[in-house]
């Protein structure tokens, strides 16, 4: 075909327009919903290093950052993680890493801490407390406008009426100082993956691309502490240091016993609390200002996580390990949220399977005169889901799915009714963090048959559905943990079939290539922070 240098015209038009965006600094925007064959590094630049985040402590009157404030001008909340500069297209500042045992710095400028009086500006940020109350509060998450589906921005036109919010109790002190509990004040958003020998630096920086900026890494204590009271934290040390390189904020939940602290040689709760207190002040003080939450076990009213049954004794006796754990991390680092363990959302009332959430919650708060007022940051919960679309709720709003819908255990918005014990309790000025929450996809596992209702899209627009749901309606949640990152992968590794219920709760597949659910979730994510 003969060369026509006249049809070269035509492009000149072309060239110029690219020519002044280029001098313009223009940027094409990172896309958030494209389809999930294509692989991440096609849709979303990797982040650039930040640091690891901080949870910055306020400055006391006229002192330096970072100095111990006073109860009476002290901030109401801890700092939360920064949103992800990389999902917005602005420019990321890197933070100095923290050597091990360091001081944590003042990140944050005066105004973004809530005291009573202070009015929201238009940046979201608190202003300056009007009026002459010096009581603390805590800055809580606005309403905002519902997304009922993945992939459209949120809608514009009037929003809902926000949830009321409990009065906050008197301000206090608490250890180091701090004011008690310790909060934050903004929706967090984290994930919940498994580090220990495998490719942490994708599963971290795939954990960036989707907006979160916590990470919950379960630990058995059974496997760090031998028969001599010694400590070997081995792989351990290199998870903390990664997830502090990736910048990101890193929750430790510390589960199974050593067969020689319970009372029949099972990995259920220790029959002692101070053995448990001695090894979570160790792991707080080993790891102090790069662990910032520890979360203390897991489902404990199931009698599986409870050393093999549950009885009417065993939510008093986690109280007393609360209390002695609690005590112990305070004293190694005060600025480590204590997360107590949430009850597994269940209606099962039987010693040999489980005690029911709502039960088990009564009878942990009325314990010894409600003793664990005083022993815990904030109370972890894990609503159920099944089948069911976030906003479902039986009896009122029942869903349609095929069984698993006859009770409120099987449903997202069982929180509400956990989160009703609470205040009932007088714990209402604790906040809650959804450590667990997902969708199962088709699976071969007995007992989550559910999942195979699920497609990867519906996957993706539940859990969009409840992230929303929960900035919405719940203010007292303040960070959201998904289950999870990236267990179909280490099946994988492992040798085993990626299809069974762990891994089908994953937004990757068992090649990296991510679910259409990592995508709903980055743009949701990005959304909220823009928000807030």
């Amino acid at each position: 075909m003969r060369f026509r240098p006249a049809r070269c015209w035509v492009l000149l038009p072309c060239a110029a327009v690219i020519f002044f965006l280029t001098a313009c600094g223009a940027q094409a925007p990172a896309a958030v919903s494209a389809p999930a064959s294509l692989p991440t590094a096609q849709i979303l630049a990797a982040p650039r290093p930040e640091g690891p985040l901080e949870l910055a402590l306020p400055a006391a009157p006229g002192g330096e950052p970072g100095a111990t404030p006073s109860s009476s001008a002290a901030p109401g909340a801890m700092a939360p993680a920064a949103p992800n500069p990389a999902a917005t297209g602005q420019p990321v500042a890197p933070v100095p890493t923290i050597a091990p045992g360091a001081a944590q710095r003042d990140e944050l400028p005066p105004e973004a801490w809530g005291q009573a009086g202070s009015q929201p500006t238009a940046g979201g940020v608190a202003s300056p407390p009007v009026g002459s109350s010096d009581e603390i509060v805590v800055a809580l998450p606005s309403a905002a406008p519902a997304a009922p589906t993945a992939g459209q921005p949120a809608p514009g036109g009037p929003q809902p009426s926000p949830t009321p919010v409990p009065p906050v109790s008197a301000p206090r002190d608490g250890p180091g100082g701090l004011p008690y509990p310790l909060t934050l004040t903004r929706l967090n958003f984290g994930v919940v993956g498994h580090l220990y020998y495998t490719d942490r630096a994708t599963a971290l920086r795939k954990a960036r691309e989707a907006g979160f900026t916590w990470f919950r890494q379960q630990i058995h204590w059974r496997d760090i502490e031998d028969r001599s009271g010694a400590y070997l934290w081995g792989e351990l040390d290199a998870i903390v240091a990664d997830v502090n390189a990736a910048g990101m904020l890193l929750m430790i939940n510390i589960t199974r016993s050593p067969s020689w602290y319970t009372p029949n040689g099972s990995d259920g709760l220790p029959q002692d609390p101070a053995t448990l207190a001695r090894f979570a002040g160790a792991l707080a003080e080993r790891y102090s200002g790069r662990v910032h939450a520890i979360l203390i076990w897991n489902e404990q009213n199931l009698a599986y996580e409870n050393g093999g049954s549950i009885g009417p004794h065993d939510p008093g006796h986690f109280v007393e390990i609360m209390a002695a754990a609690y005590t112990a991390i305070k004293a190694a680092d005060p600025r480590i949220i204590v997360v107590a363990g949430a009850p597994a959302s269940t209606a099962t009332n039987d010693p040999g399977i489980a005690m029911d959430t709502i039960s088990y919650l009564k009878a942990m708060y009325s314990y010894n005169g409600g003793m664990i007022r005083d022993y815990f940051d904030v109370q972890a919960f894990h609503p159920g889901g099944s089948a069911n679309p976030p906003e479902t709720l039986y009896p009122e709003n029942p869903s349609n799915a095929q069984g698993w819908t006859d009770h409120p255990s099987f449903y997202f918005r069982h929180v509400e009714n956990q989160r009703r014990v609470m205040e009932e309790a007088g714990m209402g000025d604790h906040q809650v963090w959804i450590t667990e929450y997902g969708w199962a996809t088709p699976n071969n596992t007995p007992g989550y048959e559910f999942g195979n209702q699920i497609s990867f899209e519906t996957q993706r627009d539940y859990i969009v559905g409840a992230i929303w749901y929960t900035f919405n309606n719940y203010p007292w949640v303040s960070n959201m943990f998904l289950w999870n990152l990236n267990f179909t992968v280490l099946q994988r590794e492992s040798g085993k079939d990626p299809n069974n219920e762990q891994g089908s709760f994953s937004i990757f597949n068992a090649d990296w290539s991510p679910r259409p659910a990592f995508f709903g979730i980055q743009e949701a994510i990005n959304q909220v922070n823009g928000l807030q």
